[in-house]
């Protein structure tokens, strides 16, 4: 930031330094710099893709979904070709309820990009909502084909895996999202949930141990840990 602020002081229109400096505001949660920072950029060059793309970023964090979609899809008619706009297109669809919308927008970009990751995991967020969980799966299946260290996507295929009761199958999967990402409060439920869905009581428990070391406020974690200790017998904890 410090850099790019820098580059300002000599020419305050210089574009690069204007989008890197939205950019980087957007990365330290500064969601309204960072918005001001885009809107400069769009009324010095109406037609850049990036400040568009940015400006959906910036409303999206400030939980203006309506704005957001604005912007992306502005961002699209400049340039219908670029995946990850059009991806941000369906996810902001996707935050509005307008899962059909969604799906279209998400199977349109693998019509551009078969295999794009998060396009992939879009249509699983998508076909969960509209309750269709084996083509969920098969979506979150793609998206860690495609990307083997999309963590979110291994977490979520675990996820449909427990739900489905392919409890084994959902361990395999929450070991990978958590080798991936050791920290993550949810994947560390959802194996606990697990492993005592398999009657692994001892490794639930260390798993609902780790899920609150990362999550401290997730009642559902503790619920879990009160449930392996309930079948460990541990009444008193």
């Amino acid at each position: 930031l410090l850099a790019f602020n820098y580059a300002l002081c000599f020419d305050a229109q210089f574009v690069p330094a204007l989008l890197g400096k939205g950019f980087a505001l957007w990365k330290l949660k500064q969601p309204e710099a960072a918005l001001a920072a885009y809107e400069q950029v769009e009324q010095l060059d109406p037609t850049c893709v990036a400040a568009h793309n940015g400006k959906g970023y910036a409303l999206y964090a400030l939980k203006q979904d309506e704005a957001a979609l604005d912007a992306f899809e502005n961002a699209q008619r400049l340039d219908p070709s670029d995946v990850v706009v059009r991806t941000n297109v369906g996810y902001a669809l996707y935050r509005l309820n307008r899962f059909d919308a969604a799906l279209r927008t998400f199977r349109a970009t693998l019509d551009l990009l078969p295999g794009y990751a998060p396009a992939h995991y879009g249509r699983g967020q998508v076909l969960e909502q509209l309750q269709q969980p084996h083509e969920a799966l098969q979506a979150y299946q793609d998206a860690t084909h495609a990307n083997k260290r999309y963590q979110a996507a291994w977490r979520e295929q675990a996820h449909i895996l427990y739900t489905l009761a392919y409890y084994d199958d959902a361990v395999v999967a929450y070991e990978q999202a958590l080798r991936l990402v050791p920290n993550c409060s949810r994947s560390y439920r959802g194996y606990g949930d697990t492993l005592l869905a398999l009657g692994r009581y001892e490794a639930a428990l260390i798993a609902y141990v780790h899920a609150l070391e990362y999550g401290p406020s997730d009642a559902w974690a503790c619920n879990g840990k009160g449930n392996a200790l309930y079948k460990l017998t541990r009444n008193e904890q």
